[in-house]
């Protein structure tokens, strides 16, 4: 599940192009560097929280039979954080030793549930997901895999980005479109650091999708990449986007 080539492009649900769907050499290079040098290294964090309106519209089907999404589900939940690289590549399944178990974050649940939701797969698979493709490449950073995921969720409260927007005037919708630079602006104002804003096309109309904010090791904000920005500004082929709010059809 991650928007580049990992996760970071123009579609809905994946790691940033489509989520990442990628520059296809980048991509090439990353598996060689981890399939041949076993290069496990990073240098910031690609921390990546979804609006929960647009991940409903997409996937409403899902969203309305699942029982993933429990009603006073956060406005921005997290799709992940990844590990990244500073060229464009980034490491993948870090530790093969180390798989994702279900009973290391059970405390978590609640917290998990309305901040980390699935909206196309049952939540333990997703989440078995993110941590092998992306939590075993942070060991350098968590200490386990509950650090992980309590960091994470730690990222979602630290930054009112529904707050932010709606300072600026970015209220959610079902009708008005809003300028997507604006929109960045606002957030990367509100973080202290250049951010980035990931778009969806769902039935032939854009809607504002995601936020990608960097960190660096210590988990502070960073500016993101000039490739990060890029990545993301692809699939925000218009200028103007639709920002939906969560609707009863979200819920369980």
């Amino acid at each position: 599940q991650r928007p580049r080539g990992r996760e970071r492009g123009p579609l809905g649900h994946g790691d940033r192009a489509g989520w990442r769907a990628a520059r296809p050499a980048a991509l090439l290079v990353s598996l060689l560097a981890s399939a041949v040098l076993a290069d496990n290294s990073w240098t910031f964090m690609d921390f990546v929280t979804r609006w929960t309106g647009t991940a409903c519209v997409q996937n409403p089907q899902f969203s309305m039979n699942s029982g993933n999404v429990p009603r006073g589900v956060a406005n921005f939940t997290i799709h992940g954080s990844w590990p990244d690289r500073d060229d464009g590549t980034w490491p993948a399944f870090c530790n093969d030793s180390y798989p994702f178990s279900w009973n290391q974050i059970a405390d978590l649940k609640p917290q998990l549930d309305l901040n980390w939701p699935s909206f196309n797969g049952p939540n333990a698979d997703f989440y078995t997901h993110e941590w092998n493709k992306h939590g075993t490449c942070a060991l350098n950073v968590a200490k386990d895999e509950h650090d992980y995921f309590q960091r994470t969720l730690a990222l979602n409260s630290r930054y009112d980005l529904s707050a932010a927007l709606a300072r600026a005037g970015f209220v959610p919708s079902t009708t008005n479109t809003y300028n997507v630079n604006d929109m960045t602006a606002a957030i990367s104002k509100a973080i202290g650091k250049t951010a980035a804003i990931q778009c969806a096309n769902v039935n032939k109309k854009l809607y504002f999708l995601a936020v990608h904010i960097c960190l660096d090791k210590n988990f502070q904000p960073m500016n993101c990449p000039a490739f990060v920005v890029k990545d993301c500004q692809q699939g925000c082929y218009v200028s103007t986007a639709m920002m939906p709010p969560v609707t009863d059809s979200c819920y369980r």
